[in-house]
């Protein structure tokens, strides 16, 4: 059912002179609904493949990608599969690609009542267990571990300071999946009510590092990018509320301004859970403030990446080895584990530092293959154009306007229409003019709300 759109205004001191108004409401698309205007597909057993310029991309960009980054991958197009290189049904190892994969099951315990909030303390949780936390980090949170802010195995309290933490990493999987789900991470993440329903077609995801790493193939793990892209949708079912996506994967968490943790990289001693178990230290990159959150990397004002989208967003392993990049706009998922790259390469070297740069390389290639989508039209919806309680319809200097059919204060009207466009995310703006000596307030409700 369209929803309909009420504007109230009501005055409320000083008098009116002239009670003229005039409101038009325009609806400019923000955001469009996932594959809005264009056809879009789910996969079945296997993703359905097409040529790139069946839905619109160029092949060219595609094959200077693949070479470039070698190895094996694949494109996805409006949720077809429209490129492919090296073996992308091989099984691998992800690295820190896995770390929103964790939080994409932390949205499911939050959906599912097995906890409160992401914000609440992990202390009393973990008590009498393995994990059991002491002191400063008894105030952990799901959040900060997420976030990287979490400051376990460093001198600061949790939420103080950005350190891109792995040891971090493995007590955020371990207290999820062992103390929350009570369940080994493979198992959580394929009931049916969950991600089981993507039919994944090659197997277990979580299958590396003592069953909480990602091993998987890039065919696969693209699935849950495609997933991710539609917000929680897969087919005709919402798995996970669409709000999740805008609150958690729609935007960097970590503050901009928050420092850096003075804690040293390799320096174990406070680690007392003994987390270091696998993956990297506990302070590798400055980067992450302002572009990082609930476990990806964004790219607000196109910052991280100037080249491509703003609403690009990443989960990237071993500093660019293992990427799975998500475009809402332009449709396309991407998913790759490079080839071993030679140390003589300048690309090659240690790039945690600055490891946004040889990427921005790599997604100019892969935006380069999809000319980018004409912005929507706003639709504009004149007042004198909708129901009218409370109004009147006047003429002035040409224009139409609704003018409150008493002029005077303590008066109320409402406009109301049942919008008509098509199906997406919008910004509404609403535009009026009023007279220069009264006092009024206006409101807007969608379907009463």
């Amino acid at each position: 059912m369209p929803p309909v759109l009420t504007l109230t205004h009501t005055t409320r001191k000083a008098r009116i002179r002239r009670a003229a108004m005039a409101m038009v409401l325009t609806l400019g698309t923000a955001l469009p609904t996932p594959g809005a205007g264009r056809q879009i597909s789910f996969p079945g057993r296997h993703w359905q493949e097409r040529s790139p310029d069946a839905v619109g991309a160029y092949a060219t960009p595609l094959f200077e990608l693949a070479n470039a980054v070698g190895g094996s991958g694949v494109i996805i197009k409006d949720g077809y599969l429209v490129f492919r290189w090296g073996a992308p049904g091989v099984r691998r190892d992800w690295g820190s690609a896995m770390k929103p994969v964790i939080t994409t099951l932390l949205m499911f315990a939050l959906k599912e009542g097995r906890i409160d909030s992401v914000d609440a303390p992990l202390g009393n949780l973990l008590d009498g267990t393995s994990l059991e936390l002491r002191g400063k980090d008894r105030r952990i949170s799901f959040h900060q571990l997420a976030n990287m802010i979490s400051g376990y195995g460093l001198p600061e309290a949790p939420g103080e300071a950005w350190s891109y933490n792995d040891p971090a990493t493995n007590l955020y999987a371990r207290a999820l999946f062992d103390y929350v789900f009570r369940s080994p991470p493979n198992a959580a993440l394929l009931q049916p009510d969950r991600l089981g329903i993507l039919d994944f077609e090659d197997g277990a995801v979580f299958d590396s590092r003592a069953g909480y790493g990602v091993k998987t193939t890039p065919r696969d793990f693209a699935r849950i990018g495609w997933w991710w892209l539609n917000r929680g949708r897969w087919a005709d079912r919402q798995l996970l509320p669409a709000e999740f996506f805008d609150t958690w994967f729609g935007a960097p968490a970590v503050p901009a301004a928050l420092p850096r943790s003075r804690g040293a990289h390799t320096d174990f001693s406070g680690d007392y859970l003994n987390m270091a178990i696998t993956g990297g230290g506990l302070n590798s990159t400055s980067l992450g403030p302002g572009i990082y959150g609930y476990s990806l990397w964004f790219n607000p004002q196109r910052r991280t990446w100037p080249d491509a989208p703003a609403d690009t967003f990443q989960a990237n392993g071993h500093w660019n080895k293992e990427v799975l990049t998500v475009i809402p706009s332009l449709g396309l998922v991407a998913a790759w584990v490079r080839a071993p790259c030679p140390t003589d390469r300048p690309e090659c070297h240690d790039q945690r530092e600055q490891f946004n740069v040889p990427m921005n390389t790599s997604l100019a290639k892969l935006t380069a293959a999809v000319p980018p989508q004409p912005p929507a039209p706003s639709i504009r919806i004149a007042a004198d154009r909708m129901s009218l309680d409370g109004y009147r319809i006047e003429a002035w200097r040409g224009r139409r306007l609704i003018g409150l059919v008493g002029g005077g204060h303590a008066e109320t009207g409402q406009v109301s229409t049942r919008f008509a466009g098509p199906a997406g995310r919008y910004d509404i703006i609403v535009a009026y003019h009023d007279e220069d000596d009264g006092t009024a307030e206006m409101e807007l409700e969608i379907n009463g709300v």
